[in-house]
This record gives structure tokens, sequence and C-alpha cells, in this order.
């Protein structure tokens, strides 16, 4: 039980990469699937959701104009006993089981990749690792929710491995405002800006 939970809330690490070889960006989406977006018992305002939505797309619009890659990654939690926790804390958001898996619709864009991740840091799936190396990503712009879990967790995953980190700030959301201030901080000590 404390090795999965401590899974899902640790950022991975991995190889360095050479940004000199890798001058792509990425725009990457975290979480913005129905089973936060549209579910009340998650604790988002309904109001605060349209506007995240709106601005993540003027961000896939400016990601598009700049030519830099979208990338969705939506939480698909992996195991049997996290899959029973998840539908007892969180009445099943995230689960493999879950209908609310799929990016919100209302974000009318087709990105260039989409990947589940197991835990909190994107990193936990190889694919998504292996799909930056693939199209020469550098630099991550990061928008989603929440911003003290899953965004923050992606964030230090990526400086972990020497990823330029752009935290588009008014394209992440957290139930905790204290809290994920806290966490921007932190970041932005680690390497990463804010925008």
């Amino acid at each position: 039980l404390n090795k999965g939970a401590k899974e899902i809330s640790t950022p991975t690490t991995g190889a360095r990469i050479d940004r000199e070889k890798r001058p792509e960006s990425a725009l990457v989406i975290i979480d913005l699937q129905d089973d936060w977006t549209r579910n009340p018992k998650v604790g988002y305002a309904e109001s605060e959701i349209e506007n995240l939505i709106a601005r993540i797309g003027e961000h896939c619009e400016n990601a598009r104009r700049e030519g830099a890659k979208i990338v969705t990654v939506r939480q698909v939690f992996s195991g049997w006993l996290t899959n029973v926790i998840v539908k007892i804390v969180s009445a099943g958001a995230g689960a493999e089981t879950s209908r609310g898996l799929s990016v919100d619709r209302r974000l009318n864009v087709q990105p260039d990749a989409d990947f589940t991740k197991p835990f909190g840091d994107a990193f936990s799936n190889p694919a998504f690792e292996a799909w930056l190396e693939n199209q020469k990503v550098g630099r991550l712009l990061l928008v989603g929710l929440d911003g003290c879990h899953c965004v923050q967790l992606t964030a230090q995953g990526a400086l972990n491995r020497g990823f330029n980190v752009v935290l588009l700030t008014d394209g992440v959301i957290s139930r905790n405002q204290a809290h994920w201030q806290y966490y921007l901080d932190e970041l932005r000590e680690m390497g990463a800006t804010s925008q």
C-alpha cells in the first residue's frame, strides 16, 4: 500500500538530455479529462474549469502558431489495489474502469500525441519520454491540473532530466492555491520558469 502511494506522488528520474540536440517545444496538457473536469466530487467549480479550458485553448493556438507540438497526458491508475483506493477516495476518478478517462471535449484540439500515465508524473509512462526524444523536444510548456499534484510532479520529472520547463500558470489550477504557490516557488528554485 505504501509503495503504491509513494509511486503515485514521487517524481521520476531519468537520463539527462542534451538540450542542444533537442530544439523543439511541446505544450503538455495534464489530466484535463472528464473525471476531473466534470466530477463535482473532485472539488473544482464549473466556472473555474470553463475558464481553464478557454485559457488552455488559447495556449494550444499559440503552440500551433509557434510550431510547438501538443501532447495530452491522462491519468489512468494502474494496479488493483490502487484502483480500489481510488474508488473509495475519489469516487473512481482516474480508475481503469472509469468512463471519464477521455480529454474533456470542450477542449477542441487534436493533439500530436496522447498518453496515459499510471502515476502522477507523466514520465511514469516510458512511451511519453521516448516520444519527446523522437520529436527532439527539449522544452516543455505545462498546463492542466492539479498544480499541487500531477503538474508539479511532471515538472520535477522533467527538471530531473534537464528539460527546459515553463509553467503557463494561467493554464494551471489547484484545489489548494496556497500549496500550489509553494510548489511553484520550489519549481522556480529548481530551474523552471513561469509565465
